[in-house]
């Protein structure tokens, strides 16, 4: 287990106890080791119901794409690639929205997360199984869209509870970390 404190809002010490480390594939780089940590008593707010095992890049660019289509109401999908949006559409179902924001940026989203805040429904998955795509992160599969996407060995399905939300963002620089709240305003 990691232990370490921070409390930002009284300039006091703060700890954070993180266990059951899990082993990623590989970290930034193929080169660099990684592993993922939960708080001490914290359950996966997540499941991953196929594909092959995540890697630090894959972790990272999951949580931008759930906290950007989080942010609407409406139907839409966003395409991460390399922890930046490389296309975005609302959409009147979840296949309009991924078709508008392929056409975005027709090239970079290959190989992208795609991420849908809304159940992924079989005419979607349809589409979604015409690229090569490294992930796709929903609210919920369908059961015809969850057969239809497994028939892709190495895609990664994800389905995440919308509650599932950090309250502090913790990055290290230099000697020692940044860490300030989460921008959960609306």
């Amino acid at each position: 287990a990691i232990h370490q404190y921070v409390d930002s809002e009284n300039d006091e010490n703060v700890i954070m106890d993180l266990s059951n480390p899990k082993v990623l594939r590989y970290g930034e780089n193929p080169h660099q080791k990684a592993s993922f940590y939960l708080h001490e008593n914290e359950k996966k707010s997540w499941i991953q119901h196929h594909g092959k095992q995540l890697s630090y890049n894959n972790y990272y660019d999951i949580e931008t794409a759930f906290s950007i289509v989080n942010e609407f109401n409406e139907n839409c999908c966003v395409i991460i690639k390399h922890s930046n949006p490389c296309g975005f559409s609302l959409g009147k179902n979840p296949r309009h929205a991924y078709l508008s924001a392929v056409e975005t940026d027709p090239v970079s989203y290959f190989g992208g997360i795609v991420a849908f805040n809304s159940e992924v429904d079989y005419q979607v998955a349809i589409e979604i199984n015409k690229s090569f795509l490294e992930c796709i992160v929903a609210k919920s599969f369908s059961k015809r869209a969850l057969l239809e996407l497994k028939k892709k060995k190495n895609l990664r399905l994800i389905s995440i509870n919308k509650k599932a939300r950090n309250n502090k963002i913790v990055k290290s620089v230099f000697n020692g970390f940044l860490i300030q709240d989460k921008d959960n305003f609306d």
